[in-house]
Parts: C-alpha cells; structure tokens; sequence
C-alpha cells in the first residue's frame, strides 16, 4: 500500500511538469536534441516523450524521423513524425500526431514549398479522439519547410515549419500551423 501511495504522488509531480513542458515550445537547436514543436490554434503543440502503441510496451522514439537514399543524394525520402498522448489516470484524453513525408525528392538543407500535386509530399495532422484529420490539398495553400541541418553522417536533422491544412471531410474546416520546429536524430 505504501508503494502504491508512493507511485501516485511520484506521478502527480511527473504530470505538473509534463504539463509545462507541453505548454511551451522546445528552442530552436540544431543538436539533435529530439525536439518537436509547434503551434495549432494558436496553442502549443509538442510532443511528450515515447509513444507506446499498447498496453505491451510496444514503444518507439517520439519524434522519429527516418531517411532513405534511394539511388541518388538527390532522390531521398524522409518522414517527420511526432504523436501527443496524454492520460488523465488510465483514461486516454488525447491522441494526436503530425506527420512530414518526402515520398521521393528529398535533397537536404533548403526551403520547401510543398504542395500536394503529385502526391510525392504529405502534411498531416491527426486529432484521433475526435476523428478529424487535416493536410495539404491540391488546390489549396502551399506548406513551407525549411530544412535547416541535414548531417546524415552525426545523423541529425533540424529545422521549421508553417502552412495551413484542411479537413479531410469538412473543406471549410483548416488549421494555422504556425513557429514549427524539430530537431531529431535520424534513424
């Protein structure tokens, strides 16, 4: 019992700075630090550590970011991606995720205006307790990335992000995204 009592009031501490931590954007570094940020609706949007997928331990890094060469330096892909999680006790009260992917054409360090034309780029934010997912449309605005460190060998990438995405089932619906940032050791 005075383990279990001991657990709970570990744990209240670790959720009040959990809960700071989600409310601010991480700095802007270029060290490889495992950061992702950002802001949606004018809140703060971060990632908050691990992602487990079951109640299995099946974990992985949170953000990730995977590169693939696939036959030039100028033909990579490459996938940002980061999820939010948080419980209140055991209940789920959110589950969201953002996602940057290069299909094909991914050449390192620069400025990226993606559009979704050819369906080589994807932007997509995923709020999944409510069901709504946005991201580009052909049609609509463009989605900037500036890739600003790109060292496959320290294998670190870094850099911001900002556009606007839109409701999948709901044109009308968007989302700002706005002050972008990651900096995320590659695997």
């Amino acid at each position: 019992m005075r383990i279990f009592v001991l657990l709970s009031i570990v744990s209240l501490f670790g959720c009040k700075k959990s809960q700071i931590e989600l409310n601010t954007l991480p700095p802007e570094t270029q060290t490889g630090a495992n950061t992702f940020g950002t802001v949606i609706r004018n809140q703060v949007w971060t990632t908050n550590g691990r992602y487990c997928y079951n109640q299995y331990g099946n974990c992985r890094e949170n953000p990730l970011a995977n590169y693939y060469n696939y036959d030039t330096p100028n033909n990579g892909a490459l996938r940002l991606s980061a999820d939010r999680v948080i419980y209140k006790g055991l209940t789920k009260t959110s589950s969201e995720s953002f996602e940057i992917s290069f299909y094909r054409n991914f050449t390192g360090t620069g400025i990226y205006h993606l559009k979704n034309v050819d369906t080589l780029f994807n932007v997509q934010y995923s709020d999944n307790m409510n069901n709504k997912f946005y991201h580009l449309l052909i049609e609509r605005e463009t989605f900037e990335l500036n890739v600003i460190k790109f060292d496959t060998v320290a294998k670190i990438i870094s850099g911001k992000f900002s556009g606007k995405l839109f409701n999948e089932s709901e044109l009308n619906d968007s989302i700002n995204i706005t002050n972008g940032r990651f900096d995320i050791k590659l695997k």
